[in-house]
């Protein structure tokens, strides 16, 4: 099985892929129930679990007026 990151909302280390009918697979974090986006299978289930959106610096955020 694929490594999974920590659950994006409580943090927990505690996930596991569930298969939610014959075509659909998600990740499903134990600790506060959190269920990420459906795929077609549980490889890409993880892929996208893993996924960080990756916030965008401000120009000029360090710098003093």
């Amino acid at each position: 099985m694929m490594h999974t990151l920590p659950c994006p909302f409580c943090g927990s280390t505690i996930s596991q892929s569930i298969e939610i009918d014959a075509e659909q697979w998600a990740i499903y974090c134990v600790q506060c129930n959190c269920i990420g986006p459906a795929r077609t299978s549980a490889a890409s289930a993880i892929d996208i679990w893993n996924e960080r959106h990756q916030a965008e610096q401000q120009r000029g955020s360090d710098c003093l007026p």
